[in-house]
This record gives C-alpha cells, sequence and structure tokens, in this order.
C-alpha cells in the first residue's frame, strides 16, 4: 500500500527492517545448503515461486496454480528441475565459461522471495536510500510516498513548487517516481510525473523522454553520479509536463461525444480492465468535470488508488498516455 511518510528518514527505517531479516545465499548444487530447504513451495512467496519456474525453465504461473492444487506434489517438481538445472549448468560450463555456474536465492522475512543467477549484479534498497538521500532536490521534497516489500521498492518525492493550471483549483507539482527490486522483479529507475495536492493522485509520465534513468542490475555502476546526473535538468522536465498538462485540461476527451456504452468499451478496450471498473472511472470523469483530457486523467488515476501498487502505476502510466 501506498503511504504517505512525514520523513524520507522513515522509508529508510522500513528498508532497514526488511534488509535485518535477509537470509540470501548461493547455491552451488542440489545439496549444499540442504534440498528440503530449496524444494519446499511453501518456502516460497507467490513472486518468488513464480520467479523459481520461469528461472527453471516453465511458466511460472503454472508453478504457482500447481502448489494450491497440489500441495505436495510441487515439491517433487521442484526437487526435479533444480536437479536438472544444476545438472545442465555443469555441460553449459564445459562449452561456455561466462554461463551461470549457481543460483541466487534471496530470502527475506523466512521467505524465498527471487530465484536470481550468479550473474546478478545486487543493488538493493538500503544502497539505495543511502543514494537518494544524498541528492539534495530529493531532500528538499515537499512530501514523501512510499510503498515498500522484500519485493519491489517504490518511492515518490513531491517538489515543494505547487503550480496551477487553467480550469483545475487544485495545485499540482512536479514528483519523482523511483523504482527498485531486490528480486529482480523492476530495475532500478527514476521518472517524472505530476501529484495533484487535492486528491493525492499521481500520474506517471509514460512517455520514454521523462524516464530520465534506467539501470539494470548488471555490472559494475556509479549510482551516485548516474542518480546526480538524471536529476540535473529538472526545471526543464517540469517546464515540459506542464506544457504538456495545461494542453490536456483545454482539450476535450476522446470519450465527450460519446455515448455511456461506447465511453465503457473505450475505457475497457484502452485500460484493459473490467466493466466494473470503467464504470467507476466514468463515474469520476462525470465528477472531474466531464469534459477534458485532463478530467479523464483524474477519473483514471483517482481509481488507481484502489488497485495493487504494480496495477497502480499502470494505470497512472496509461492515464498520462491518454492525456
Amino acid at each position: 500500500m501506498l503511504v504517505r511518510n512525514n520523513t524520507f528518514d522513515i522509508i529508510k527505517d522500513k528498508v532497514s527492517a526488511i534488509k535485518s531479516t535477509e537470509n540470501s545465499y548461493y547455491i552451488h548444487n542440489m545439496f549444499e545448503v540442504g534440498y528440503h530447504r530449496l524444494t519446499d513451495a511453501d518456502n516460497y512467496s507467490e513472486y518468488g515461486l513464480s520467479c523459481a519456474g520461469t528461472r527453471l525453465g516453465f511458466p511460472g504461473s503454472f508453478l504457482v496454480q500447481y502448489r494450491e492444487n497440489h500441495p505436495d506434489g510441487a515439491q517433487k517438481v521442484l526437487y526435479d528441475k533444480y536437479y536438472d538445472w544444476f545438472d545442465t549448468s555443469i555441460r553449459r560450463k564445459n562449452h561456455d565459461k561466462r554461463s551461470s555456474q549457481a543460483l541466487f536465492i534471496r530470502d527475506f522475512e523466512g521467505m524465498h522471495y527471487g530465484v536470481l543467477t550468479d550473474k546478478y549484479a545486487m543493488f538493493d534498497d538500503d544502497e539505495v536510500v543511502d543514494i537518494l538521500s544524498q541528492n539534495e532536490y530529493l531532500m528538499s521534497s515537499k512530501e514523501f510516498w512510499s510503498d515498500i516489500t522484500p519485493e519491489r521498492f517504490h518511492a515518490r518525492f513531491v517538489d515543494a513548487e505547487k503550480l496551477y493550471i487553467p480550469g483545475d483549483p487544485s495545485p499540482l507539482s512536479l514528483c519523482t517516481f523511483v523504482d527498485n527490486s531486490m528480486v529482480g522483479k523492476s530495475s532500478f529507475k527514476i521518472r517524472f510525473g505530476i501529484y495533484r495536492w487535492a486528491c493525492t493522485n499521481g500520474m506517471i509520465a509514460g512517455l520514454k523522454e521523462f524516464e530520465i534513468l534506467k539501470m539494470m542490475h548488471k555490472g559494475d555502476k556509479d549510482y551516485v553520479q548516474c542518480v546526480s546526473e538524471a536529476l540535473e535538468n529538472v526545471e526543464e522536465y517540469k517546464k515540459m509536463l506542464f506544457e504538456m498538462v495545461k494542453e490536456a485540461a483545454c482539450t476535450y476527451s476522446s470519450i465527450y461525444n460519446l455515448t455511456e456504452d461506447q465511453a465503457l468499451a473505450y475505457i475497457q478496450k484502452k485500460l484493459n480492465l473490467s466493466k466494473k471498473a470503467s464504470v467507476i472511472i466514468l463515474e469520476n470523469y462525470r465528477k472531474y468535470g466531464n469534459e477534458t483530457k485532463w478530467d479523464l486523467t483524474n477519473a483514471i488515476t483517482d481509481y488507481a488508488h484502489v488497485v495493487d501498487i504494480s496495477s497502480r502505476i499502470k494505470l497512472e502510466s496509461a492515464a498520462f498516455k491518454i492525456a
């Protein structure tokens, strides 16, 4: 759940609490740590089990469903697949010395949250918050928001400057979105977007030029320098974004002249949502003004409050593209 934090130190404390539970390990063969720990399906989070399935060569979703329907059988499947992976890794080594020879199991809070290879370059959330805390611009933010779990780090930094656009009584601010994952769920990235103060709606600028930094967990990198350089031209991005938002606030939306059924069909198709969710968004659209692209954007980001963080980010990015 995305929550408001009074200070950045609260975010740091959340990360520290998770890291203090870490018991991650590398494994080079089936019996190195005792196969029971590795092959017990109950030791995995849903994403961790899905990650294991993908890593071991079959659809991750299959293994998650299989555990639900055949809890005892899932252990045998894991045993067989891990055995095959390590057996194959020996043969791979003979042909390509650069191939993965070990698996890296990310364990937090007593659960396996990720199954990675020895090629994975660690850049964990404690390092992320340490680097972010060194950035003067981010630390000058008016508000800090976060959703932090062992699987995902997501933080929002709301710029102190409040700006206005025609037809919207609520102030708006530039918002910096930062994502990372210690289990392979996300690269480290920084994006810009808009924060609307009246309803705490967030809108992620879903265009490549506003994703100012994206770094895969591979190789050695100077993260401090990369973050500093990425945030050098904040004022330029702020100007660009607000010009786009002003235009959206003065332009009729795609559903302005549609019937209710047509508008619902458009929302369902454009956002890949259920009819029930689309009805709520259409109701929000009428609440926000029932006219412009900016009204529709706020209708979508308002609905995004009630979904999980991954779905929320997708909706907030889609809302920007619609605007």
